[in-house]
């Protein structure tokens, strides 16, 4: 069975190269090995892509052999693990902005020179925190900051004589061939596409930046404080080039892309603003260099390279587990990676990734192919049955298909897949074992990716996703060795026929039928079944239960506990989203004005009053067949209307839960007029569910009505009620439905 998808305790931090860090959630990773993993294990991961992934790990007593092939990957994790203060960087900082450019200039007032600009609103200088540029213009239209004079702040434009006023740079030339030459020499083959990628960089920007970073190794301070300099060189680095776009910055770029409108940020405003996402950890971590090793108590040995290339290799046994954060495809940080690396450490330090700026795309063959070979590197250096913990931040249906392939064919074999109810992480689980060798039948894997993308549907109850049924697919052809297999010499590692095959399914119309979605891709709408499979509860149907099971036995309760007993109950690829969870745990309680991270059921939502409410509404249908001449028969809580020729004139629902599907998809109809009677606190949960399920939503929309308890308080009040008016009147008030927010943290 797979595990329940294990959350983070908070949201992801705000990182310095945050947009080209998978946004891992502190408490992640911890979380999902402590079961499993006693502390002073070694725990390898063999990428290093993420910093925090092993520092949550050291801290948690842990000791974390790290493979970081990416130079920046290892700077982010030795000065996170270093815990310098804000006083350290602020101090840094300061002696920089101190230091002379020439006889008259100190480094901060020379970098904001190039800034000055004229205010609008009073006509003094002040300083541009950024410029505004329209793509192939030669000059900004405009700037961004906050006038000292005034004191408005926001943006301004800036006309072309003003921008033509603007400090002149000092020749742009010499530094820019000192860019170029910290990565590629003269003759070096790849020098011309080395200097296609520096155009991402405004002149003014690239200028700036190459002064300041060649003034730091001279500079008369520790070899701390340099590094902590760096360190906020490289943040600015991020800032200075254009890919940032205005006024909506692109969140997460993965190809060099200038935006149609883009921001030039201010060198010392970005050094400035740095110096608060270096503080992530409570405490220093212990940092060796492989082969030095940390203590039992916990810490982290890195070794500068990639893992499959180790030298000396770990001892055997030592490995007792492995995480990884999977990288994804992204020629943009890859490649800027290479120009900071050159930038700050040299020419040398960049040789190992230069190669990678000739390369324009990144195809999910490539990059199956890079996870298979770290994969087998591991394969073979780690003992059988040692787990892998790997996960995905990014995920995506040609993302995941990747790594399992990958890892399948590697010799690793699933024991869970989890994903997260927005789809966007996905947690799998391996075993370390023996590559298939056997040959996949294309008959077999076409017959279980039908059978994997209808059980997807029978167990999940509701129409879903491309991404949602593609994971259980993955999941199915690994359990039946019709994913992949250990290639051999003659062959490639590709996933091109498998999606091919995959997607025909999809696009089987005898076999499923889709709601919404764009004709070009099939990762959009909904899928469900064309033949209708046998009744059973929706996702958010057990979702709701679980809810319900919680308060039968507490009133109160912490949204974590709630949460995790959803996810218990809806394990695997089967997690809700948040928005499911919190429009079913909204009918039933209510958070804690004083901590709303707190739940507590309302007063009448016990089962003894829900109980007291149904026997009240029999009461009264009762009283209102009998004023309305019909006959009244009650059943299992369904009440049924019957006129002078014993026909069926109404069949009423009497529910107190928001689980109608058990009538309208699982009951054979028994009237044309079919009422659900509920509680009014179920009304939005409802109109959630209907919203949200177009099947459900079509089959109510004939015979069907939902009348609220008080509705019919209401009805049997009316002194002059009649066949005809309760007719209009049960009709009156539809659930609609409004978004709650909830607290999650």
């Amino acid at each position: 069975m797979d595990d329940p998808f294990i959350p983070g305790n908070s949201l992801a931090p705000i990182l310095p190269l945050e947009r080209f860090l998978p946004p891992l959630q502190p408490g992640m990773i911890s979380s999902w090995i402590k079961p499993q993993i006693p502390k002073g294990s070694w725990v390898v991961d063999p990428v290093g892509n993420h910093p925090l992934s092993a520092i949550e790990l050291a801290s948690n007593g842990y000791r974390v052999l790290v493979a970081a092939n990416n130079p920046i990957h290892a700077f982010l994790l030795e000065i996170f693990c270093a815990n310098p203060t804000i006083h350290e960087f602020q101090d840094a900082l300061d002696i920089l902005g101190q230091v002379s450019i020439d006889e008259n200039e100190q480094t901060k007032a020379y970098i904001n020179s190039f800034y000055q600009v004229t205010c609008s609103h009073c006509g003094k200088p002040m300083i541009a925190d950024r410029f505004l540029w329209h793509r192939d213009e030669s000059v900004p239209f405009g700037f961004t900051g906050t006038c000292l004079s005034c004191g408005f702040s926001g943006e301004q434009s800036l006309s072309p004589e003003a921008a033509l006023s603007l400090r002149q740079l000092p020749a742009y030339h010499l530094y820019r061939a000192h860019a170029l030459e910290s990565i590629a020499s003269i003759n070096d083959p790849l020098r011309s596409d080395v200097e296609d990628t520096l155009i991402y960089y405004p002149n003014r920007s690239l200028v700036l930046a190459q002064i300041i970073t060649r003034k730091i190794p001279n500079l008369s301070i520790t070899e701390r404080s340099k590094k902590l300099l760096q360190a906020l060189m490289l943040s600015a680095f991020d800032q200075l080039n254009t890919l940032w776009a205005y006024p909506q910055a692109r969140i997460r770029p993965r190809q060099l892309v200038i935006p149609a409108t883009y921001q030039e940020t201010n060198l010392w405003y970005a050094l400035t603003k740095a110096i608060s996402q270096w503080q992530q950890c409570c405490q220093a971590i212990t940092l060796k260099y492989w082969p030095d090793v940390p203590p039992l108590s916990g810490g982290i040995s890195v070794y500068k390279g990639r893992f499959r290339e180790i030298n000396p290799e770990p001892p055997a046994g030592m490995v007792q587990a492995i995480t990884s954060i999977l990288p994804r495809p992204n020629q943009a940080f890859w490649t800027l990676s290479t120009l900071w690396t050159g930038w700050l450490w040299g020419k040398e330090a960049a040789s190992t990734l230069k190669n990678v700026i000739s390369r324009q795309r990144y195809d999910w063959n490539w990059h199956t192919y890079a996870l298979y070979t770290t994969f087998q590197a591991l394969h073979k250096r780690v003992r059988e049955g040692i787990p892998l913990y790997a996960l995905i931040l990014e995920n995506e249906y040609e993302f995941l298909t990747a790594a399992s392939f990958a890892a399948d064919a590697a010799g690793f074999k699933l024991k869970s897949l989890s994903i997260s109810g927005n789809g966007e992480i996905a947690q799998s689980y391996w075993s370390n074992g023996l590559p298939s060798t056997a040959k996949i039948d294309p008959i077999e894997r076409d017959k279980k990716i039908r059978e994997s993308v209808v059980q997807g549907l029978t167990e999940r109850g509701e129409p879903s996703t491309y991404q949602q049924l593609h994971a259980n697919v993955i999941k199915k052809l690994h359990q039946n060795q019709l994913l992949a297999q250990h290639p051999d010499v003659s062959s490639d590692i590709s996933i091109t026929e498998l999606m091919k095959m995959i997607n025909a399914v999809f696009m089987d119309s005898d076999l499923l039928q889709r709601f919404g979605g764009g004709p070009v891709s099939l990762d959009t709408g909904v899928y469900w079944l064309r033949a209708t499979p046998p009744y059973k509860p929706s996702l958010i149907d057990n979702v709701e239960q679980s809810i319900i099971k919680i308060f039968e036995d507490n009133t109160q309760a912490h949204y974590k506990e709630i949460r995790a007993a959803v996810y218990q109950a809806c394990p695997g690829i089967y997690t809700p989203e948040d928005e499911v969870i919190s429009a079913c745990l909204s009918a039933y309680a209510s958070p804690l004005q004083e901590n709303p991270v707190v739940w507590s059921i309302s007063q009448h939502e016990s089962l003894e009053s829900r109980e007291i409410d149904k026997r009240e509404m029999i009461q009264t249908m009762e009283e209102l067949s009998s004023e309305l001449k019909f006959y009244q028969s009650v059943q299992d809580n369904i009440v049924t209307w019957r006129n002078e020729q014993k026909e069926v004139v109404y069949a009423f629902y009497i529910i107190t839960d928001a689980i109608i599907s058990k009538y309208v998809l699982g009951h054979q109809i028994i009237s044309d007029e079919n009422v659900i009677v509920l509680p009014g606190s179920r009304a939005n949960l409802l109109a959630f569910k209907l919203k949200r399920d177009i099947r459900l939503q079509t089959a109510v929309s004939n015979h069907w009505h939902f009348a609220k308890f008080r509705q019919l308080r209401a009805i049997r009040a009316n002194p002059l009620l009649t066949r005809e008016l309760f007719a209009i009147q049960i009709r009156e008030d539809p659930p609609e439905y409004h978004v709650s927010q909830m607290a999650m943290f």
